[in-house]
């Protein structure tokens, strides 16, 4: 399911042809990523590399760079050239920046628990 899923995504990212209902030679990339990914996946298990805590890293770099992606994402919906009229109003932008800001302060809690091996007390 995974390797379906990035070979969409990047498929889709650089506007190649893609769908499982399209053979090979139409959609030559998108097949060629799900191959890529499968041999992945035999290397992750020939090597010994827990899929579960492999999955676990994936999902702290992925939370690591959200506040990253937010903030472009911010910049872009308040540019007037790109947007034009729908350019974020007040009300938005402060919800955003809130959000932006408690993400922030988790992903540097997250660190800082991953850092110092802080635990927390679970009676």
């Amino acid at each position: 399911m995974l390797r379906g899923s990035i070979s969409y995504i990047l498929s889709e990212t650089f506007n190649w042809k893609v769908g499982f209902s399209k053979s090979y030679t139409d959609a030559k990339q998108f097949y060629i990523i799900i191959g890529i990914a499968m041999s992945l996946g035999v290397w992750m298990q020939l090597l010994s590399i827990h899929p579960v805590k492999a999955l676990l890293v994936t999902t702290i770099i992925y939370g690591a760079i959200a506040p990253v992606l937010i903030s472009i994402i911010i910049h872009i919906c308040n540019n007037k050239k790109i947007m034009g009229n729908y350019c974020n109003n007040m009300t938005s932008n402060l919800i955003v920046i809130i959000t932006l800001t408690l993400l922030s302060f988790s992903v540097i809690a997250l660190f800082y628990t991953l850092i110092t091996g802080y635990k927390f007390n679970t009676c």
